[in-house]
């Protein structure tokens, strides 16, 4: 696959050379994210992609439109707070005011989270499955849930979103570890029936590329 952003900078080079296009400084979506904490901290790698404009959950406004906003760190009880519509911090009623407004919510979990992913052979399973079935809630209410680390692509950069899979044909195996509630593919993915169902039954979203 080709690296698209490389591509990208070649050609912004190019026609620099050209005197086509100017040092102007390209525009990048905004990304409000919501901490207590220090703003960009552990988010050195979403400067790239995004404007990050930092705000406090009890500074939301209601009448601001707001496209996506991120919650860095989540930890368990802002993840099952969220997951069961419990209202009681600020971080919880933040999170459920935005969801009302229509933006699109990512969490970003702590690494103490890490266990959704990798759960320990200590952890009993039933533990494990109670927290999956909190994911399962956010992921149907669209809110995409990334583990630690992780870096979100703005919409229109398909190639190096952690939404896009890259491969020819879509399985049900595939769509079963798929860690969002969203899935980008390219008109030539074949996606078998069961991964369908799957994607039905986990509330995750299939888009084509360039529809």
């Amino acid at each position: 696959m080709y690296d698209r952003k490389l591509i990208q900078q070649i050609v912004v080079e190019i026609l620099k050379d050209e005197k086509i296009l100017q040092d102007t400084p390209i525009s990048k979506p905004t990304l409000h994210v919501v901490t207590t904490e220090g703003c960009h901290e552990g988010l050195e790698g979403w400067k790239n992609d995004w404007n990050l404009k930092c705000m406090k959950p009890e500074e939301v406004d209601a009448s601001e439109t707001i496209s996506h906003a991120l919650f860095p760190h989540v930890e368990q009880d802002l993840f099952v707070k969220s997951a069961l519509g419990v209202t009681d911090t600020a971080e919880s009623r933040c999170f459920s005011e935005l969801l009302s407004g229509g933006t699109r919510v990512h969490f970003l979990l702590d690494r103490s989270m890490n266990l959704l992913f990798t759960p320990s052979e200590l952890t009993p399973a039933p533990y494990i499955e109670r927290l999956r079935t909190y994911e399962d809630n956010l992921r149907s209410y669209r809110v995409s849930v990334l583990p630690s680390g992780d870096v979100l692509s703005p919409p229109g950069e398909a190639s190096s979103s952690p939404f896009y899979f890259d491969g020819k044909l879509l399985t049900q195996k595939e769509m079963s570890k798929w860690l969002y509630n969203d899935i980008l593919i390219s008109r030539e993915t074949i996606v078998t029936p069961l991964a369908k169902d799957t994607a039905r039954e986990e509330n995750i979203t299939i888009s084509i590329e360039g529809s």
